[in-house]
């Protein structure tokens, strides 16, 4: 299985991928790129003031300090890409119909036999229990809204250290995503193709909140 993970930003509502990272979960072996030409345009845009959301200067000195990324055009990033997907017939991300999403948006071309797993709602199927819901009550991870939280940094919290910060940058939360794969994989739960917040409603109720 191929665990991925994106990074986007937004422009006028439109999103551009500048970071991908994968990992082989069961080799192990990392796949890391970086769009130059994306990352490029963010820089000019945030040097002129303009409103970019989910890049920040931060983002630039992590690009250009980065050991472990292919820096592409945005052909050859979208190709690597392209030729990665292609050698796999199962493919994972923490909210997976977020990332699969993006990648058709572009151009990404996936097999119709593809399968997905979608680690947030397995990891709501294996750990959303009583005691995870008291865990949440007690740390106040309650949404505005009064739901139980279960992002990815949540989760990590829950399962490995509670002060984690999720780092929004992709091999970096791949390598956190596979942390919480391998405890999923554990428990061997129902795993879920897709999540809406349904489904996390679905199983509050089924404990009787």
């Amino acid at each position: 299985m191929l665990l991925l993970d994106i990074e986007t930003f937004q422009v006028c509502g439109k999103s551009s991928i500048w970071d991908f990272a994968a990992i082989d979960t069961v080799t192990k072996q990392e796949f890391h790129f970086i769009n130059a030409a994306a990352v490029a345009r963010a820089s000019d845009l945030l040097r002129d003031n303009f409103n970019v959301r989910f890049f920040e200067r931060k983002h630039v000195n992590y690009c250009l300090n980065n050991q472990t990324a292919e820096r592409l055009n945005h052909k050859e990033f979208i190709g690597n890409i392209q030729d990665l997907v292609d050698n796999y017939k199962v493919i994972s991300a923490y909210n997976v119909n977020f990332d699969y999403g993006e990648l058709k948006r572009h151009r990404i071309k996936f097999d119709k036999k593809l399968k997905r797993v979608c680690l947030w709602g397995s990891f709501v199927n294996a750990f959303v229990n009583h005691k995870y819901v008291a865990w949440c009550f007690d740390n106040q991870y309650i949404s505005e809204k009064g739901n139980i939280q279960t992002s990815a940094e949540i989760a990590y919290r829950y399962l490995f250290d509670p002060d984690y910060v999720h780092q929004h940058t992709a091999l970096m939360d791949c390598h956190s995503e596979l942390a919480i794969w391998d405890k999923i994989k554990a428990r061997k739960q129902k795993l879920e193709k897709s999540t809406s917040f349904h489904i996390v409603k679905k199983r509050l109720k089924k404990l009787g909140y």
